[in-house]
């Protein structure tokens, strides 16, 4: 059975790589809230040389109104089928554009991956854990006042497996981009563009029709407003979390955070 699924994942690779053989395409691949769609946004803008360029769904494929780029988001909600049926669904859009993103998000990149086109420019989207989480829970909080489920954002050992993936220097040809330095660096995002051969940087964060946006403000790239980058200050965070990070967490955090949290726990044990 094990062989057949891994033949099935194999032709379905194939398809998607044939399929998408002459266009640009990225792969996005990041934890949810860790700033996956601000460099969406900010990439499709540098692509398009333009600020704020609007996307708009057509199907399951976001389009640009130029029609040069489309975005095909959070494929790994799918399976390798539907992806395959989204891209088939997508055929005439697609031969309009010349480049598509794919975004994938809370999730580990497999051996054989049809979600990966082989030629892809694959970047994994880096956040500090501590603020992933703190993002997550006012998230959560907003929704839920809301009257909104968000079961899809769980802070549990699979958050910590796929912070692992992002912050291990990767063997294969990932590049990480850092969101913290990607707000407060311009030189940081202008070399980031110039290697995949790029110049347009908006200088503010982008708009976005999906992701939600920031949990807590929006905020000028490069201006630290209601301290963006220290994200934890501004939540209570659970005992169950603390004690979460605190044994099993700690080596993925930060030497302020790592601190932080032990004296957290030790305070909460008393």
């Amino acid at each position: 059975m094990y062989k057949l699924q891994f033949f099935m994942l194999y032709l379905a690779k194939l398809y998607v790589n044939f399929t998408l053989r002459n266009l640009n395409v990225y792969v996005v691949c990041g934890i949810r809230r860790s700033g996956n769609h601000a460099l969406i946004s900010w990439l499709i803008d540098a692509l398009e040389n333009r600020n704020n360029v609007n996307m708009k769904p057509k199907g399951n494929a976001w389009v640009s109104e130029s029609g040069d780029t489309v975005h095909l988001n959070e494929v790994n909600f799918f399976s390798a089928f539907q992806f395959i049926d989204t891209i088939r669904g997508s055929k005439e859009i697609l031969k309009k554009s010349k480049h598509v993103i794919i975004t994938l998000e809370d999730y580990i990149p497999k051996n054989v991956d049809p979600f990966i086109p082989e030629y892809a420019t694959k970047i994994k989207v880096s956040r500090s854990l501590l603020n992933i989480i703190s993002s997550r829970l006012k998230r959560l909080t907003d929704q839920a006042k809301a009257g909104r489920d968000r079961g899809d954002m769980s802070i549990d050992t699979n958050l910590l497996l796929y912070a692992d993936w992002v912050y291990k220097e990767s063997k294969e040809d990932w590049i990480k981009w850092v969101y913290e330095r990607w707000l407060s660096e311009p030189e940081y995002r202008r070399n980031f563009l110039e290697n995949l051969g790029l110049s347009h940087d908006s200088k503010t964060l982008p708009s976005t029709n999906f992701g939600g946006g920031s949990s807590f403000s929006n905020i000028e790239l490069g201006v630290s407003q209601n301290n963006p980058l220290r994200r934890w200050e501004q939540i209570e965070i659970p005992d169950r979390i603390i004690s979460l990070l605190h044994n099993k967490g700690l080596i993925l955090l930060d030497a302020e955070e790592r601190d932080y949290i032990i004296e957290e726990y030790q305070k909460r044990q008393k």
